[in-house]
């Protein structure tokens, strides 16, 4: 492990009475951190893979489809969890070897405005997971929010 004065030297440089900043080792900091951040949510997809009652891997297309008009909560932290509900599972492939699909979820909580982001997600056949939501046009006065797939078969 780097001590604070070995890590400060790889990312800024003292040249001239300016301090320069290496950008590609800020990059690499920035990516571990967020990389080691994202380790304790690794038994939670864990946690997936074991509680899936199907027989295909979580993330298909197939496995949400089942899901379509089922609830789903949202964690926001700040607001607490919002209710929604999976409306819509559109199949979006366009090469054998990868299956896209798009997932929208809609609530018709009026405080339920998220912004774009990761979010962690609950449904009582899936348990925890994360999806990377998007908010998209409203459909009937409903906030609606998107997470896109592309896997590799």
């Amino acid at each position: 492990m780097l001590t604070l004065s070995q890590t400060s030297n790889l990312l800024f440089k003292y040249q001239g009475g300016n301090i320069l900043i290496n950008r590609r080792n800020l990059l690499r900091a920035s990516i571990s951190t967020v990389a080691i951040s994202m380790l304790p949510s690794t038994p939670i997809l864990a946690s997936v893979v074991t509680q899936n009652p199907t027989k295909h891997k979580p993330f298909q297309y197939l496995i949400f489809k089942d899901l379509q008009g089922t609830k789903f909560s949202i964690s926001t932290g700040l607001l607490g969890q919002i209710d929604t509900q999976l409306s819509e599972v559109i199949n979006t492939t366009s090469h054998p070897q990868v299956e896209q699909f798009v997932i929208n979820f809609t609530s018709s909580n009026p405080a339920s405005k998220l912004t774009e982001g990761l979010y962690d997600v609950y449904h009582q056949n899936l348990g925890w997971f994360q999806l990377h939501l998007k908010p998209i046009e409203k459909q009937d006065k409903n906030e609606c929010y998107q997470a896109t797939f592309c896997l590799l078969t």
